[in-house]
């Protein structure tokens, strides 16, 4: 709506997307680490995502990005509550973690190679 200057939209949606946006940001906070608990800690009962897992997840994330499409960013963070991130996916996870938060598609994009 921003990009087509769509201001009626966006003054009608304003509230809407305003509590959704609260909401993903809570939903991230868990997923990326905002948590005292967040499975990445020792003694984690969380199994570690596995290569596969994440070259899925990647491949989500810039689909979503690509997209611009929040819920598919948000449901595809949410798959991986369930999971500890590798050591070795930590910098990058986290990264697009914080693009993810900030609605940052572009950043996103190129965190992943895709831009």
């Amino acid at each position: 709506a921003g990009k087509n200057n769509d201001i009626d939209y966006i003054k009608n949606n304003h509230d809407t997307f305003m509590a959704h946006y609260a909401e993903y940001k809570d939903n991230l906070r868990a997923v990326c680490g905002g948590d005292e608990n967040d499975g990445d800690s020792p003694g984690s009962n969380k199994p570690v995502a596995d290569k596969y897992l994440m070259e899925t997840v990647y491949e989500a994330l810039g689909d979503g990005a690509a997209e611009m499409d929040c819920d598919l960013i948000e449901d595809t963070l949410k798959e991986l509550e369930e999971y500890s991130i590798p050591d070795e996916e930590k910098d990058k996870f986290n990264a697009l973690c914080e693009k993810a938060k900030n609605f940052d598609y572009e950043g996103i994009l190129e965190i992943l190679g895709r831009k």
